[in-house]
């Protein structure tokens, strides 16, 4: 059996230095953690989650992680709210957390370490507002064609992740497929 320490990117965007966001899994001590900075200012510093229990490793987690302009964010594991304490500091007009282009799922954009060790699949952003709790619970169970119309509302991208399309999102090999917007993937 491989030992895994350190983080692994669930999802991640590099712009540079000062533009990051990340959602991480640090094996070191089974905690989510996020990060985000926009134009050198921290967003979201390592906030952390509460420990995964022992009965959550090993199986499919719904993870969601929601975020606001007004310093609220928070991280939900299976549905169930995971209250860690740090808030989101305030954006103004000239922060933005950029959610279009230069994703990368299960790894981090560029870089050979790091990469998720486990299944990822139904990865969806939205924009405009954070989810609720219970729009969360609605959606956690679900693939794309199975959310309502009022659940895409504000929906930028939603990778299902299950079938291997080509770059552009047709019939082929070598990509994954944006079935909301035009973020199609490559498969690294």
């Amino acid at each position: 059996t491989t030992s895994i320490s350190g983080e692994t990117y669930i999802a991640s965007k590099v712009v540079d230095t000062n533009n990051i966001i990340k959602l991480a899994f640090n094996y070191n001590n089974d905690k989510f953690v996020m990060t985000a900075t926009a134009g050198g200012n921290s967003i979201v510093g390592n906030s952390t989650s509460t420990a995964l229990t022992s009965s959550l490793k090993g199986q499919w987690n719904h993870i969601a992680f929601t975020c606001d302009r007004d310093g609220k964010s928070s991280v939900y594991i299976n549905g169930s709210t995971d209250t860690y304490g740090v808030s989101v500091n305030s954006l103004n007009s000239s922060q933005n957390l950029d959610n279009t282009g230069g994703w990368a799922i299960g790894g981090r954009d560029g870089h050979v370490s790091g990469n998720f060790e486990g299944y990822i699949c139904n990865v969806g952003m939205w924009k405009g507002a954070a989810l609720s709790q219970p729009q969360i619970k609605s959606i956690m169970h679900k693939d794309y064609a199975a959310l309502s119309a009022s659940e895409k509302e504000d929906l930028v991208s939603w990778w299902n992740l299950d079938e291997e399309t080509a770059t552009d999102g047709t019939a082929g090999t070598g990509g994954v497929k944006d079935h909301e917007g035009s973020n199609h993937g490559t498969l690294a």
